[in-house]
């Protein structure tokens, strides 16, 4: 066992609660669930990918270098496409986008209430830049915790619906017997039936095709 006198401060950090970080890829999931929640693209629906995406003076990229393709939602998803998802996006427009980073509990407290634990941060539209909606949308520009993107995922595996967090899962009572403590679930952020579809394209992400394959 460690001694406290020998390890520094920063060692004892809990770093998925107290360290912020850009989510990157993972911010993906948050924005295509948004746009299937509010009925603006399907699964199929077919986006036509440019090799390059110019907005507000920049120039958007995907992680590789390709031609013109024509992606399905799901596969945009599955490539990992920030273009595609960006294309995608623009179907719900940014004040919408925010809303739904929002109530997926970016730049907010999960309600575990640990010592140290940091929020994140995602810009109010007020706030924008010309650049600023295109890289939320794959995730950069705002940060989360480990945490948080954890819950985010959890919350679509959990038919939409966010469970807080919790430090103690259960407590003896002087008699002996042990009480389990309770979930604490949210107002639904996306239906279960959007959660359902999102649940079934992430299986493409591990998939033959998907940029995961190694995790399958």
């Amino acid at each position: 066992p460690l001694e406290p006198d020998t390890v520094s401060p920063a060692e004892w950090a809990n770093k998925p609660v107290t360290w912020a970080m850009e989510p990157g890829s993972t911010t993906k999931l948050m924005s295509i669930a948004a746009v299937l929640n509010e009925g603006k693209l399907k699964p199929r629906s077919r986006i036509s990918v440019p090799p390059s995406l110019f907005r507000g003076g920049q120039t958007f990229k995907d992680s590789h270098e390709h031609g013109g393709l024509q992606l399905t939602l799901a596969g945009v998803l599955a490539e990992s496409s920030n273009i595609g998802t960006v294309l995608a996006a623009d179907k719900i427009g940014g004040k919408k986008l925010y809303e739904y980073l929002k109530r997926f509990g970016v730049g907010e407290p999960t309600g575990l209430d640990f010592p140290g634990e940091q929020t994140g941060y995602v810009p109010h539209p007020d706030e924008w830049s010309d650049t600023t909606f295109p890289t939320l949308a794959f995730g950069q520009g705002m940060s989360l915790t480990a945490l948080q993107i954890a819950n985010a995922t959890a919350t679509i595996g959990n038919d939409g619906v966010p469970v807080q967090p919790r430090l103690i899962d259960s407590y003896q009572a002087p008699d002996g017997t042990i009480e389990k403590t309770a979930p604490v679930e949210g107002e639904p952020v996306v239906t279960p039936e959007t959660a359902a579809t999102m649940q079934d394209m992430m299986q493409m992400v591990v998939g033959e095709g998907g940029t995961a394959k190694v995790a399958e």
